[in-house]
């Protein structure tokens, strides 16, 4: 029986996948990518330099751990048949950036994270990292090491979870298995069983009290470093595990030592060369803003 052939457009984390699983179930696959290596937003091409909450550099060496041939596109045009096309080129891959009231004024530089590949483009740069996510995060804990200032600017509070817990010694991986993250609200059309809806319908309360204890023990460990303003204490429930985010203990480091000072706000307007105005009527002063956004979900 003749191999079906396969195309898979795009070599991240799901074309990968999908081309393992298709080998072996005996399928003629290829690979194609317009970039140089493999893993998507996850190379090392995308990734930002130091980056501790997304992956690891062992991650990266997919192609030579499974004596992977990498063919370097020549310009030429080329016509293949395939019996089936698998799409992989993901829904982020276009960074977002966003535009700001009078940055044409600005002398510096404004960078989507991304751009940002070398502790050397941070040195003696007073940095505004926009953002307070993961990237936001990594981000703002290298721009403290390494930069003049670094001020943070995010519109969102998170409920933050230390990276490890019981004194540091266990992973908070450990601790989410599938009986931990049934405290978290069932998402619109997700396939939970019957009786996972049953028992958030009937017995809330007690998910209610569970997650209100976690909350106010976290309020309780970082009331006087992240938490020492009220103003950061999200509004959000717990239970959303959107509005839930992990911290390394270097960016929990630097806020307790004033080297990341972080504003609950949005950037109003820069106003000049190197001064940026909050809408909360606040000044900054500023070389560099990363811009820790994200990407648009795009659909080739």
């Amino acid at each position: 029986m003749t191999r079906k052939s396969v195309a898979i457009i795009g070599a991240g984390v799901s074309g990968l996948a999908a081309g393992k699983v298709l080998l072996e179930d005996r399928f003629d696959i290829t690979i194609f990518d317009r970039h140089k290596t493999l893993g998507g937003i996850w190379s090392p091409d995308w990734a930002y330099v130091h980056l501790h909450t997304q992956t690891i550099a062992n991650l990266m060496e997919f192609s030579s751990l499974h004596d992977t041939e990498v063919e370097t596109a020549s310009g030429d045009h080329e016509t293949y048949q395939f019996d089936l096309i698998v799409v992989a080129t993901g829904l982020f891959s276009t960074p977002e950036k966003p535009n700001f009231r009078g940055q044409n004024n600005f002398a510096g530089s404004i960078q989507h994270i991304t751009n940002i590949k070398s502790e050397d483009q941070l040195k003696n740069k007073r940095v505004i990292v926009i953002g307070g996510a993961k990237s936001a995060i990594d981000m703002a804990t290298l721009a403290a090491m390494h930069a003049r200032s670094c001020h943070m600017i995010f519109s969102h509070s998170y409920w933050i979870l230390p990276h490890k817990i019981l004194h540091g010694y266990v992973p908070l991986d450990f601790g989410f298995t599938r009986i931990l993250t049934n405290i978290f609200d069932p998402f619109p059309n997700a396939p939970h069983s019957a009786a996972f809806y049953f028992f958030h319908c009937a017995f809330s309360f007690v998910f209610t009290k569970i997650s209100d204890s976690i909350a106010n023990f976290l309020i309780s460990k970082y009331k006087s470093d992240l938490f020492a303003d009220e103003k950061f204490i999200p509004k959000e429930s717990i239970r959303n595990p959107h509005n839930i985010m992990r911290i390394t203990k270097e960016f929990l480091t630097m806020i307790r030592e004033n080297r990341i000072i972080r504003k609950l706000a949005l950037i109003d307007e820069i106003v000049d060369k190197t001064t940026i105005r909050l809408d909360s009527g606040e000044f900054l002063q500023a070389d560099l803003i990363i811009c820790a956004t994200g990407f648009i979900e795009t659909f080739p």
